[in-house]
This record gives structure tokens, C-alpha cells and sequence, in this order.
């Protein structure tokens, strides 16, 4: 952590609060700190510790941080004995009505969902199949597979607008430098290219085309 940490500020130059998740069964306290010490010198490096097994439910199931969410997730998992399919069952069914309860975007829900479909394993893939059928159940028939298609398809969306702008960008670009080219006055080209006089002026400067007297 701490070669991480000084890596971090000698790239970026910012502060840094710095957290070690531990997601141990344990609740024994953890070091919080790194030193090192030789001849006179002396360095000690502290950080944060956030243990899962410490945290209350009750609270996690009251936040609305997201983060919350996740944490109550990998907490519900913590157990000194093996859970078997039935146990995780009603894990991952309790676990995801509390989702779909809590008022976030659909880009959370679909974080968490992943999440929490990828943190807790059916050792029988067959229960895979009535997890999704409960689903149906939680969600009023609002397809839950409805829901990350339906993100998906929202970024998918905005990549294919982005790509669009880049490709406009990119069209203006070479309009720009082909009408410099052949010497015609920046407000002649922003005229023609329908582009700010600011962006002719601003590609003439890169590419280094003399301003026409």
C-alpha cells in the first residue's frame, strides 16, 4: 500500500486517503500502519482499515450509499459454518429485494446486481435458473435481464454518439486543414466549414499554416 501510495503522489501530485478492505471472517483488529527504520532514518506510513466482518447490517440495510449495498453483500457471506444452496437462496433473494428497494440509477442497480450475482455462487447451477424466476417475483414482472439489457443498451447508445461526434470532429479537422492549405483567411473557412473562428485559429496554430496577411 504504501509503494502504491508514493507512486500515486510523486504521478498525480494529490492528496490520498487511503482504505485496506479486509473481507476476512475476522474480527481481530488488523495493523493500520507500515514503518521503516534504518540508521536514524525513520518512515511510518498510515492508513485506514475497513473490516467487513465489523460492520452492522442493521446500519448497511438503513444507508443509502451504494457502497453500503456492497458491503452488506460481501458481509452476508461471513459465516463460520458452509451454507448450502437454500441458505444462499434466501441470501441472494433478501439481499436483492433490498436493491430494488433503494432509489438508485439503473447504472447502480445493474453494478450491484453484477455484483451480487457474481459474489454468490449456487453450487448447483440449476438454482441459477429459480433464482432468475423469483426475480420476476421481486421485480413485478419488470424483467430484472430487462434492466442490464436496458443499461447495456444505454451505453451502447453513448458510445455510438460519441462515436459519431469523433467522426464529425474529425470530418471538421480535415475540412479546416485542407482550406488552410490553400490560404484562405480564417473567417473565409469558419464561414465555410460552419466551425467557430476560435477552432480555425486553434488548428492553424498546430499544424503551423501562416496566417494570411
Amino acid at each position: 500500500m504504501y509503494t502504491y501510495f508514493y507512486r500515486i503522489f510523486d504521478k498525480y501530485g494529490k492528496h490520498i486517503s487511503a482504505y485496506a478492505i479486509l473481507t476476512e471472517k475476522s474480527t481481530k483488529p488488523r495493523a493500520n500502519s507500515y514503518a521503516i527504520e534504518f540508521l536514524g532514518t525513520k518512515l511510518e506510513y498510515r492508513y485506514n482499515v475497513y473490516k467487513i466482518s465489523q460492520q452492522s447490517e442493521e446500519e448497511l440495510l438503513q444507508s443509502n450509499n451504494p457502497f453500503a449495498m456492497a458491503v452488506l453483500i460481501a458481509r452476508s457471506v461471513l459465516s463460520s459454518k458452509r451454507l448450502d444452496d437454500t441458505a444462499l437462496m434466501e441470501i441472494k433473494l433478501k439481499l436483492t429485494r433490498k436493491l430494488f428497494e433503494k432509489l438508485y440509477s439503473k447504472e447502480k442497480i445493474f453494478n450491484l446486481f453484477t455484483f451480487l450475482k457474481s459474489y454468490i455462487h449456487f453450487e448447483n447451477e440449476e438454482n441459477n435458473y429459480i433464482f432468475e424466476e423469483n426475480l420476476d417475483q421481486i421485480t413485478g414482472r419488470t424483467k430484472t435481464m430487462g434492466i442490464v439489457e436496458m443499461v447495456l443498451a444505454e451505453r451502447e447508445q453513448r458510445g455510438m454518439e460519441r462515436g459519431v461526434e469523433c467522426g464529425m470532429e474529425r470530418r471538421n479537422q480535415e475540412v479546416v486543414v485542407n482550406m488552410l492549405r490553400k490560404n484562405l483567411s480564417d473567417e473565409m473557412i469558419a464561414d465555410l466549414a460552419d466551425v467557430p473562428l476560435e477552432y480555425v485559429q486553434k488548428i492553424r496554430s498546430q499544424i503551423g499554416c501562416f496566417k494570411q496577411q
